[in-house]
């Protein structure tokens, strides 16, 4: 059992209003300053090309207008999974997952050759949170999901992306997880946010303008 930490009340009734993702957990580790800002100032963020690229070819996915046709993932799109971890709400949306065969598919873009690896997508924490969530939400363990993380290559043309003529892509069975990956996890989201929550109590501090002085007056 893992003990969680003391984040604080305001961080907890915070997660009520928007749940933890994946996306929070990694822009906090990326750049703390900028998670702030998106997600706590709730500062709008403009995605790069690639980023409207990827989402553009995830979406076709699965779907008769792919643009990967030889990749026909199984089972329900956009699979939202919701839980529940010491009283924070987390959510996610797996891209495909089929809860009969209990296979899931995550897909990743980019124009970096080796972006994604067999060790890079064995690590991902991604898969981990999502298979947290299932165990949560739906008693499934984590050891009877099989998972595979698809890269999709991309290629930069003037000022966008487009895929190679010939579609690159590459699958990644993704090792097998146990519940003793599942209780890191939870330890590594809880630590998190407790980081999140002090981050957040020293930002708002010097975002508080000093007291002025009273004014001195002659009598």
């Amino acid at each position: 059992m893992v003990e969680p930490p003391c984040y604080n009340n305001w961080m907890k009734d915070r997660f009520k209003k928007r749940p933890l993702s994946h996306s929070q957990l990694s822009s906090f580790e990326y750049n703390p300053e900028q998670w702030y800002s998106s997600y706590i100032l709730n500062k709008r963020v403009h995605p790069t090309p690639a980023m409207i690229y990827g989402s553009v070819v995830g979406d076709s996915i699965g779907t008769p207008d792919s643009l990967v046709p030889d990749l026909t993932p199984p089972g329900v799109k956009e699979y939202q999974l919701t839980a529940e971890v010491e009283g924070i709400p987390i959510v996610g949306y797996a891209d495909h997952y089929c809860p009969e065969t209990r296979v899931l598919h995550e897909n990743k873009t980019s124009e970096t050759k080796g972006r994604w690896t067999q060790g890079k997508a064995d690590k991902h924490t991604q898969i981990d949170m999502y298979l947290l969530m299932l165990y949560l939400s739906e008693g499934v363990p984590p050891e009877t999901v099989e998972c595979y993380l698809n890269f999709i290559q991309t290629r930069p043309t003037g000022l966008g992306y487009r895929l190679h003529k010939e579609p690159k892509w590459k699958q990644f069975r993704v090792a097998t997880k146990t519940m003793a990956d599942l209780d890191r996890h939870t330890e590594y989201l809880l630590t998190t946010v407790e980081a999140m929550a002090e981050y957040a109590e020293q930002r708002a501090k010097l975002s508080t303008p000093a007291p002025k002085a009273p004014a001195f007056r002659m009598v």
